[in-house]
C-alpha cells in the first residue's frame, strides 16, 4: 500500500493510419484508403500476467460531388453577399477491422486468447443544400462483427439509418 507500489503498467502504441492516401480529382471524385495499426500492452504486477490487444483495420472511402443540382424546385438565386450552391455530396466507406487479444501468464509461461473479433462495416451517405436556409442529410450504416472465441459473445449486425433536416432561421 506505499506509494511506490505500482500495480499496473500499460503501453499503447497506435499507428492511425500507418500508411494512407487521399486522391481527389478533377471530375470531384475523391478516394481514399488507410491501413491503421495498434497494440495495447498491459501489465499487472499482482496478478503476474501481461495482456497483449492486436488490432488491425484497412479502411476504403469514396465520394463525389455533383456541383449545382437543381432539385424539386430548389433555387439558386444569389443575395449580395452570399451565393447558394445546390451540390450534392456523396460518400461511401468500407473497412475490415481484425482484433485479438493474448492473455501471458508470466510465472506459468503459457499463453490464451482471451477474446477477438472481425468487423466489416460501410456506410453511404448523401448531402444536399437545398437552400441558404435548409441542408439535408441522408446515411445508412451497416456493422457485422463476428468473434474469434465463440464462448465469450455472439455474432452480431447492427444497420443505422436515417434522414436529418437543418433548418436555420438565421441568413
Amino acid at each position: 500500500s506505499s506509494r511506490y507500489n505500482i500495480g499496473t503498467a500499460s503501453i499503447n502504441e497506435s499507428f492511425s493510419p500507418l500508411l494512407g492516401v487521399d486522391v481527389t480529382m478533377h471530375n470531384n471524385l475523391s478516394l481514399g484508403a488507410k491501413y491503421v495499426k495498434s497494440r495495447v500492452l498491459n501489465l499487472s504486477v499482482t496478478a503476474i500476467q501481461l495482456v497483449e490487444t492486436h488490432s488491425k483495420e484497412l479502411v476504403f472511402n469514396a465520394g463525389y460531388k455533383i456541383v449545382n443540382l437543381k432539385m424539386l424546385g430548389a433555387s439558386n438565386k444569389a443575395t449580395k453577399n452570399n451565393k447558394v450552391s445546390n451540390d450534392l455530396n456523396l460518400r461511401a466507406s468500407f473497412s475490415f477491422k481484425n482484433m485479438t487479444s493474448l492473455c501471458r501468464s508470466i510465472d506459468r509461461g503459457t499463453t490464451q486468447a482471451t477474446s477477438g473479433n472481425e468487423s466489416f462495416n460501410y456506410s453511404l451517405s448523401a448531402d444536399y443544400t437545398y437552400s441558404q436556409m435548409l441542408n439535408m442529410s441522408f446515411f445508412f450504416e451497416r456493422k457485422k462483427t463476428i468473434p474469434l472465441i465463440s464462448s465469450s459473445s455472439y455474432p452480431t449486425t447492427t444497420t443505422d439509418f436515417g434522414v436529418s433536416l437543418k433548418f436555420s432561421l438565421t441568413k
